[in-house]
């Protein structure tokens, strides 16, 4: 990707537009990008959580089945996690949510 900033500066190297034009438009970008924050408003983001991610990529009736042959001791802990590609610390969100 390539800023804005950037494009304009290039057509000026390229003599599309003149200096005052330059500066008329990169002043009005700079009026655009300054927006003080609200107070109280919440910065989103982060992405999907993993256990959702598990669930929605292998399937509820998959994760059953890996946990149930875990209990049963059929396969290993490391292996349950390998299957389900998750971390340690997402498996029980990852159980919880698969049995609801």
């Amino acid at each position: 990707k390539v800023s804005k900033a950037m494009l304009i500066l290039n057509m000026l190297k390229l003599k599309y537009i003149g200096k005052n034009d330059y500066d008329a438009i990169l002043a009005r970008f700079k009026k655009e990008e300054i927006k003080p924050k609200k107070e109280g408003e919440k910065v989103t983001g982060g992405g999907i959580p993993s256990e959702v991610k598990c669930l929605s990529e292998v399937g509820n009736k998959f994760v059953s089945l890996v946990a149930n042959n875990y209990d049963k001791e059929y396969i290993t802990y490391s292996d349950t996690l390998n299957y389900l590609s998750i971390k340690s610390r997402n498996f029980d969100k990852v159980l919880s949510r698969a049995k609801k």
